[in-house]
């Protein structure tokens, strides 16, 4: 199995997801999911980088949870 669709597993089997991202993510086709988890979303210099959307690519709030947790623990 392809590492972006491992990715792409956890975040339809999370618990906490909300249910309009899930049913986003639900409704993407293949090409589409690779796109949205085939790597993680950069943090460079000026900060993030990523176009907004669902999945590991792409900046939405679960990405900036994880980015408070991150940097919580500094």
């Amino acid at each position: 199995m392809q590492e972006y669709k491992e990715k792409y597993n956890y975040w339809i089997n999370h618990p906490d997801l909300d249910p309009d991202l899930k049913q986003e993510l639900l409704s993407m086709d293949e090409k589409a999911i690779e796109d949205a988890f085939y790597t993680d979303v950069k943090f460079q210099t000026a900060g993030m980088r990523g176009l907004m959307g669902a999945g590991s690519t792409g900046s939405i709030s679960i990405l900036f949870a994880r980015l408070r947790w991150v940097l919580s623990t500094i």
